[in-house]
């Protein structure tokens, strides 16, 4: 099980890589929502070579699951598969994080989010 700590830091290091100003591409949406799967314009196929959204990047960078597993979960709230890998706290963090993204917001406010939720504050 994740610490919260642990949730954060990667959390982090999935928005220092992102940049803080990232924000989810239209182009990268199917059905109106963020995908645990990419698109690969070559094939004009949905493959899983990992997650757009920042929980789904979570998901990998922490070896929750690999591409091929979330990739079956697609249409799943991104929160809900994280119950059972870490705290409640964290997956409302998580959860927070998520819908601040599926607002248009960029990673920097969706980690404020989380770091709120888990009373980080930086």
């Amino acid at each position: 099980m994740l610490t919260d700590a642990e949730v954060l830091d990667t959390l982090e290091a999935i928005v220092a890589e992102k940049g803080e100003d990232y924000v989810y591409p239209l182009s990268e949406m199917k059905n109106g929502s963020c995908q645990y799967q990419t698109y690969d314009e070559a094939t004009g196929d949905w493959v899983a070579t990992g997650p757009s959204c920042l929980i789904g990047h979570l998901i990998i960078q922490a070896k929750l699951m690999d591409p091929e597993d979330l990739m079956m979960h697609e249409g799943a709230a991104a929160a809900d598969l994280l119950v059972g890998y870490m705290s409640d706290k964290a997956v409302r963090a998580c959860a927070e994080a998520q819908k601040a993204q599926d607002d248009w917001d960029t990673w920097g406010v969706a980690l404020s989010e989380a770091r709120t939720v888990l009373g980080y504050q930086v």
